[in-house]
């Protein structure tokens, strides 16, 4: 794999991560919970 290949992979990864972490966020948001 080329580089640019990995870079474009790794980007992508982010993307999804980024993606569930906002879902998770979301889901898991109570506003009396906060501390």
């Amino acid at each position: 794999m080329t580089r640019e290949t990995v870079e474009q992979i790794q980007l992508k990864v982010m993307d999804i991560y980024a993606v569930d972490d906002r879902i998770n966020a979301m889901a898991n948001y109570r506003p009396e919970d906060d501390y």
